[in-house]
């Protein structure tokens, strides 16, 4: 058996039935037989049961980089890459576009798979292409930005029939500090350069999340929820204060989840071992020997709280995983 407990930023105990690291994609050729649970960093997954297959742990390294004649720089970064250190040095090299996702847990490899973002970018608005393995099929594949079906903390990625190990990432930055500041952290500020904005938005991340090498988390644990402009009006009635944000589709909008829960109550809660951090109530954390039962009892109070509140379903952000895979909110 193997344990999965140091490889789950929830420090979550349970159990593989055997494990590998994969360094190089010769190593996906030699795999026993499945089923297989790729897992990166472990930041964004809640294992709420004993894994009956083989946890795959990608540690696919390399950094290649190609200048390009209008000033952009293509990179290409191996799946088991750690991001944050991929954006550190490549700040060092005088490379930039991903200042705004400083400090986010977890590898280049599941970066893609949920569009990870923060501070008003998304990793997919720079994404050239993914390489990555079907694990069922053998089959090598090299998808397009386009191809990955990009949305809101999604891609086709995640909704993949089959297991999927993203082996490699490139994408389409800068040797030009041009900043992103469309978040509202971020506007109206001034940023000499790049330097300065990793260091506010480290310094931000710093003051409102828990550091998951001290207190169990994954994160953000759900997902904002988009609302027709209708019920944003109904929600603003009930809450004036209720902050509301245009997405794409102009029929929708965007509410932050933790106003949702904070507003709910649900703020700095604590029952037993698990609760939402105080600084951040989008937050859940394993204090210390909570287990997945009640880790997900907790989720679901919050997410009833705000429902009965304001009539919002949150849906959640982590990954849930059971003995014989992934499983979706509904079906857990």
């Amino acid at each position: 058996m193997f344990d999965l407990t140091p490889h789950n930023t929830f420090a979550l105990r349970a159990m593989a039935r055997d494990g590998l690291e994969i360094r190089s994609k010769a190593d996906l050729d030699r795999l026993p037989g499945g089923p297989y649970l790729v897992l990166g960093g472990g930041s964004d997954v809640l294992l709420l049961e004993d894994f009956s297959g083989t946890a795959l742990l990608c540690r696919i390294g390399g950094m290649e980089t190609e200048e390009l004649r209008d000033g952009g720089v293509r990179v290409r970064l191996g799946g088991g890459v750690p991001l944050d250190g991929a954006i550190a040095e490549l700040g060092r090299q005088g490379i930039h576009g991903l200042e705004n996702l400083s400090l986010i847990p977890g590898l280049v490899g599941a970066a893609p798979i949920q569009n990870v973002g923060a501070y008003g970018l998304e990793i997919g608005e720079l994404i050239e292409r993914v390489e990555a393995r079907d694990l069922l099929t053998g089959e090598d594949l090299s998808l397009s930005a386009q191809e990955c079906g990009f949305s809101y903390r999604d891609s086709a990625l995640r909704h993949w029939e089959g297991a999927l190990m993203v082996t490699a990432v490139t994408l389409r930055l800068s040797r030009r500090f041009s900043p992103c500041l469309a978040h509202r952290a971020l506007e109206g500020r001034d940023f000499a350069d790049a330097r300065s904005l990793r260091d506010f938005i480290i310094g931000i991340r710093s003051r409102k999340l828990p550091d998951c090498r001290k207190v169990g988390n994954a994160g953000s644990f759900f997902r904002n929820p988009f609302v027709s402009w209708q019920k944003a009006e109904e929600l603003r009635e009930l809450c004036p204060g209720i902050p509301c944000y245009p997405v794409p589709d102009p029929t929708l909008c965007k509410v932050p989840a933790g106003w949702l829960i904070e507003a709910a109550g649900m703020r700095g809660v604590r029952r037993g071992a698990v609760g939402t951090w105080p600084q951040q109530a989008l937050v859940l954390v394993n204090y210390g020997g909570a287990s997945a039962h009640e880790l997900m009892a907790f989720a679901e109070e919050v997410a009833e709280a705000v429902l009965m509140r304001f009539g919002v379903a949150l849906e959640p952000e982590v990954r849930l995983f059971g003995a014989g895979g992934e499983m979706s909110w509904q079906s857990r």
